[in-house]
């Protein structure tokens, strides 16, 4: 008697869906609107989904600032990014006004349009 594979059976192919999902976590705006928001970082390549659930096709760089600890006024370096069109995001990915300090000699530049061959 042939036996039916369930789908977590090892070597079963599931397929993908293609179809254009909204993604949840972005809305976080006024009245649950959506926001753009950067997906991504360290091995994974980053991306940033905008409002209209487009995909950003600029480079998205990554910025060193300095920062004052709340707790007792002491600096410390931290990081933010930001697009090409000016933009500016957290380390969560979500929208920020410009930052005030930024450090220049230690910026870094990941190309969201290349991908890397391993």
């Amino acid at each position: 008697m042939k036996q039916n594979k369930s789908t977590n059976d090892p070597g079963t192919v599931i397929e993908n869906n293609t179809t254009r999902t909204p993604i949840v976590s972005n809305h976080i705006g006024p009245n649950n609107e959506s926001v753009d928001r950067i997906y991504g970082g360290g091995a994974i390549p980053l991306r940033l989904v905008q409002a209209d659930y487009s995909t950003y096709k600029g480079n998205i760089s990554k910025v060193s600032i300095m920062v004052t600890s709340p707790v007792d006024n002491s600096k410390f370096r931290s990081y933010c990014y930001k697009t090409d069109d000016g933009r500016w995001f957290d380390r969560c990915g979500l929208p920020i006004d410009k930052p005030k300090q930024t450090t220049k000699e230690d910026d870094e530049t990941q190309d969201t349009n290349t991908e890397e061959i391993l």
